[in-house]
């Protein structure tokens, strides 16, 4: 899969990932419009906002426009393991009170997951003191084994255990 078509999947999966506030993706005069979607790769991690996908004469999409986002800054993660979910209790700060968190982008790995924690653009002009924050990010493991998991939010890594 190249790089368009991993963004366009990262993407459009996150966009339809059953948030209650995630817009829904847009196709409209030739272009699909994604509010949020991520790349996550074994060389890159990335969130961006406003995908634009354009399709050409044949019919293939290429991305004409994204804004890549600002990672929130997490300070602390706390696995908290239940029958079939991990939830993570994740707390860390925003830039600037004007930024809002937005949906977290969670892929698999072989031996745990990657969260991406983002904060929204923002366009206002905000006071530069940091806006504390705390969430949590459900992790669903039904289809793991019992056995240790990595899990990293942004640059902080923890390892959980799955009886």
């Amino acid at each position: 899969m190249n790089r368009k078509q991993n963004v366009f999947v990262a993407a459009a999966l996150l966009s339809s990932a059953g948030f209650a506030n995630a817009a829904p993706a847009i196709y409209q005069d030739g272009a699909l419009t994604i509010p949020n979607g991520a790349i996550i790769t074994e060389h890159r991690e990335d969130y961006f906002t406003n995908i634009v996908l354009s399709t050409d004469s044949q019919g293939r999409l290429s991305i004409v426009a994204a804004t890549r986002a600002t990672p929130a800054f997490v300070e602390d993660v706390e696995a908290v393991v239940e029958e079939n979910t991990v939830t993570l209790e994740v707390a860390g700060f925003l830039s600037t009170p004007c930024n809002a968190l937005l949906e977290p982008a969670v892929a698999e790995t072989d031996d745990g997951f990657v969260v991406l924690l983002a904060q929204s653009p923002s366009t206002a002009t905000c006071a530069q003191v940091t806006q504390p924050f705390s969430t949590d990010v459900e992790i669903d493991v039904s289809d793991r084994d019992a056995g240790s998991y990595e899990v990293r939010v942004n640059d902080l890594e923890l390892t959980f255990e799955l009886p």
